[in-house]
């Protein structure tokens, strides 16, 4: 049952490092979109990382078009602030 439902529990050490060396991370808009919305330092944080992630990272079509969908907007109310 555990192989089911294995959100359900942590994996272990040996299991998060494989993770992190092979995983792919897939993206929603709400973390493009936060770009706009971070600090400039956590900004360049963040695009290290999704950079230092390389073919490794993975925008679906919906998020993409959520993003451009939205971006203008976030841009538009950061600005704001």
């Amino acid at each position: 049952m555990k192989n089911s439902f294995r959100g359900y529990y942590q994996p272990s050490e040996d299991e998060f490092g494989v993770l992190w060396k092979d995983a792919v991370f897939v993206l929603d808009a709400s973390v493009l979109l936060g770009l706009y919305r971070l600090r400039q330092k956590a900004r360049d944080e963040l695009l290290a990382v999704l950079r230092a992630l390389g073919a490794r990272l993975w925008v679906p079509y919906h998020a993409g078009l959520g993003y451009q969908v939205n971006r203008l907007s976030v841009i538009a109310d950061q600005k704001e602030k």
